[in-house]
């Protein structure tokens, strides 16, 4: 009789739902995904900000804005030489790349730390297709290419608490220098994990040979900083600072212009509200992640410091997360109140958002654990889902408004003509117009709010000889300083002169006298011995209006500075009726001026989002034809009362009006 063997029962086996070397497709998925859907929302021109300066001081060999951004400026002549498409398409491919970069380098980090490619995918997907870093991966920015610094210190410290090998602290002094030389805030990301070899292997490391050597390393990756002096002598017509002389180099290196260790100064700088920036950038990270994200990214981190393997890294992450977002905050005096000054928070808020993607890919592997198909099916599902969430306010395909917007301060001007601009989205989108598309270099462009700086006068003075600028710098009313009235008589040739952005009260004064005329999106400097001709000026203002359609109302809510776009492109009309309604009043109300007046303010109430202003001016000139139209007063009335459902009850003349409208 034989003995009967109990059946061997095979079970089949788990397969993952993408065949194929996990690491490898991974890889590829992450790489293909992010360029295709990048790709296809490049922005095809300039776009808002500082992306006009960027490229356009990028071409022209200046030195960009503090602290000059050298390998920034290297790296984007080496796209600027492609063959196709305008300077600001090619330097939008560059931020492109840079996108892709960053997005591959944190799959490889997150996989590694994982131990799961597709955790890895989904922490790439999470960064990448997060609006705020969509959109500056797809314009020309300095962002995408600080994220690629930012996820090369997150692998290299994953391979060092991994293996804990030398050459990878080596290899992080290398990149910390090199992102030196592109953004500084990398400190705050960097002096966390550069502690943790001096812990983990203090008998090794903290030797006086080994740390100079570290030193060197890093020394070695702020020699872009080289060729700024060679920049910063040339006549370039897009160049910041002065870095002919060590404290000019300083002050440029540590941007004392904007304050040291700030984001901005003088009027638009808010010394308070840490709290306040601390709760918007919570809210940030929770409308980014959402709250189901942040609840697996903090199971991620949580479940690596439970891991003896990890424990210490994951610990340090942390660490570096929580003084990141602590420090800046802190050192980040804008306010988030104003959308504008919010939309510069964000772009620094991107990395440790990073670290925070990171964290979900560990918590989605945690959880996902011994379900390969529903992890790697997952992350497709939820990486499609984002594409298809934030498309509409991330895409800059087919964006040309800043372009238009730039050519519209400019076209409609004389030949010759001499435009005095204050604001950065003016001088970055007609400089970029200038410097890079050949569009009206006939116009002397001067920027009045660098013209504050001696260095900028001196500049000038090299680019342009023939321009005389009585003074040091400009800066009314202080003694060795030259002011407007100063500039106009020391150039009598030259003109006429043009306004773009608004002048301070201490302008206006100067210029006692003079008159300030609408003229396509800005102003026209009429001289006081110079009779005003309106049949003439109504014409030419007509024909000097911006022709472009503005931003649509989602590409505004999505992006200030469409917004600010949008905003000039409707006060241009507006300020003509406003001028119109001045002249009648001086003409004892002319009935046919206050009719070209309430033209102009109906055709910009019929707007879904039209200001309040809009209908207080509408109601006025209305209100000034009482008398000679028996509808006058029925249509002021109309006017008015939708002015008080918008006004928000600052306008000092609402009191008037209620009363006006109770007396009928």
């Amino acid at each position: 009789m034989s003995v009967s063997r109990s059946r061997t029962v095979t079970y089949p086996r788990t397969r993952p739902l993408v065949p194929g070397n996990p690491a490898l497709v991974a890889g590829w998925f992450t790489v293909l995904m992010v360029l295709t859907v990048y790709l296809l929302t490049l922005a095809p021109s300039v776009v808002g900000g500082d992306a006009g300066e960027l490229v356009a001081g990028t071409a022209s060999g200046g030195v960009l804005h503090p602290p000059g951004y050298p390998l920034y400026a290297l790296l984007g002549r080496i796209f600027l030489l492609l063959p196709i498409g305008e300077p600001a398409w090619r330097m939008n491919l560059f931020s492109m790349v840079a996108g892709v970069a960053a997005a591959w380098m944190l799959q490889r980090a997150t996989a590694r730390w994982s131990g799961s490619p597709w955790a890895g995918v989904l922490a790439a997907a999470c960064f990448a297709f997060c609006p705020v870093v969509w959109e500056h991966s797809v314009g020309a920015e300095v962002f995408a290419l600080h994220h690629v610094f930012v996820a090369a210190l997150l692998w290299v410290a994953v391979a060092y608490a991994e293996t804990g090998a030398a050459r990878w602290v080596w290899i992080g002094a290398g990149v910390t220098g090199l992102a030196m030389s592109h953004h500084h805030t990398i400190v705050f990301f960097a002096a966390p994990l550069a502690v943790w070899p001096l812990i983990r292997q203090p008998s090794y490391w903290l030797k006086p040979t080994r740390l100079a050597g570290l030193a060197g390393v890093l020394l070695l990756g702020l020699l872009p900083y080289a060729f700024l002096p060679a920049a910063s002598s040339s006549a370039a017509p897009v160049s910041w600072g002065d870095w002919t002389t060590p404290e000019g180099a300083w002050k440029h290196f540590t941007r004392a212009d904007y304050g040291t260790m700030q984001l901005a100064s003088g009027e638009v700088a808010s010394a308070g509200g840490w709290t306040t920036r601390l709760a918007a950038w919570g809210r940030f990270e929770a409308g980014a992640l959402g709250w189901f994200g942040v609840l697996v990214a903090l199971s991620g981190l949580v479940a690596a410091c439970k891991s003896p393997r990890w424990r210490v890294f994951a610990l340090g992450t942390a660490v570096t997360f929580l003084l990141y977002v602590l420090a800046f905050n802190f050192l980040a005096n804008l306010s988030p109140a104003s959308p504008l000054f919010r939309s510069v928070l964000v772009r620094f808020w991107t990395a440790p958002h990073l670290l925070a993607c990171a964290w979900l890919g560990l918590g989605w592997a945690h959880w996902m654990k011994g379900r390969p198909r529903l992890l790697s099916g997952g992350v497709i599902g939820i990486t499609l889902g984002l594409v298809l969430l934030h498309w509409k306010s991330a895409s800059r395909r087919g964006a040309t408004e800043f372009s238009n917007y730039g050519g519209a301060w400019l076209e409609p001007l004389p030949p010759s003509a001499v435009l005095l601009a204050r604001g950065d989205l003016i001088m970055n989108t007609a400089g970029y117009r200038q410097v890079c598309t050949g569009f009206r270099k006939d116009v002397r462009l001067l920027d009045l709010e660098r013209m504050t700086y001696a260095w900028h006068t001196r500049a000038l003075a090299r680019r342009d000889p023939s321009l005389v600028l009585p003074g040091s710098h400009y800066q009314p009313g202080i003694a060795g300083c030259y002011d407007l009235n100063m500039l106009i008589e020391a150039n009598p040739d030259l003109g006429p002169w043009f306004v773009a952005g608004d002048l301070t009260p201490v302008e206006i004064d100067v210029l006692r006298g003079w008159t300030l005329l609408p003229h396509g999106l800005g102003w026209r400097m009429v001289p006081p011995d110079k009779p005003i001709d309106f049949v003439a000026w109504w014409n030419e203002s007509d024909h000097a209006l911006p022709k472009f359609d503005p931003p649509s109302r989602n590409r505004r809510k999505a992006d200030p500075w469409a917004a600010s776009v949008a905003a000039d492109f409707h006060e241009a009309r507006n300020r003509r009726g406003v001028t119109t309604l001045e002249i009648a009043g001086r003409q004892g109300n002319s009935p046919e001026l206050l009719r070209l007046a309430i033209g102009v303010f109906q055709n910009e109430a019929g707007r879904a989002d039209a200001p309040a202003r809009v209908f207080k001016n509408l109601g006025i000139a209305w209100q000034r034809l009482e008398g000679r139209d028996p509808s006058a007063t029925d249509h002021a009335k109309k006017a008015w009362r939708r002015f008080l459902d918008l006004d928000d009850g600052s306008d000092p003349d609402i009191g008037t009006i209620r009363r006006w409208l109770e007396g009928r």
